[in-house]
């Protein structure tokens, strides 16, 4: 929730100015709810690696919309500008998920250029993880997916993402 975040920082700055000592922290951010307030806030404190973590996931409308991560038009340019502005020493992290149900290899090419526009110090790729008690893993029979049997309970493929093309992503990532 957008309100939750400021008591958290808040906490982590007073421990460390009373203790002179710097609280490494890792955090990976909804750029749905970034606003400058929450980026003045972050950039007092001892962000790892002077990083903001994002995960993108895709930027393919369907597999936004199976995901519940919608973003409006503008969100990612406008926040990665503001972060740029109020924090320019900082660094920015994102990562996508191919094998997204709802997405495609080519919808996954699609969403690597637009990340990679967007200039992020940093670049991850990763496949989809289907873990138990998460909502694809109750609902892994409706996109049908197939996954790897034991843990890491990787995607091999789904309704719309094929073997064939998790394979050629693979590769490409």
């Amino acid at each position: 929730p957008k309100d939750h975040w400021k008591p958290i920082l808040d906490k982590i700055l007073e421990v460390s100015k009373r203790t002179g000592r710097e609280i490494p922290t890792v955090a990976s951010l909804d750029i749905r709810v970034l606003n400058e307030d929450m980026v003045r806030s972050l950039s007092k404190i001892s962000l790892a690696l002077n990083q903001y973590q994002f995960g993108m996931q895709s930027m393919t409308p369907g597999a936004l919309d199976l995901a519940n991560r919608q973003c409006k038009d503008g969100t990612w340019e406008n926040g990665m500008k503001m972060i740029r502005e109020v924090d320019p020493e900082s660094q920015i992290s994102l990562e996508v998920i191919y094998g997204l149900p709802g997405d495609t290899f080519e919808g996954f090419l699609e969403t690597v250029d637009f990340a990679l526009g967007l200039r992020p110090n940093k670049f991850y790729m990763f496949p989809l993880l289907v873990l138990p008690g998460t909502p694809f893993w109750d609902q892994r029979g409706d996109f049908e997916f197939r996954i790897t049997e034991a843990p890491e309970y990787m995607v091999v493929s789904n309704k719309d993402y094929s073997e064939e093309d998790m394979r050629k992503t693979f590769r490409f990532a």
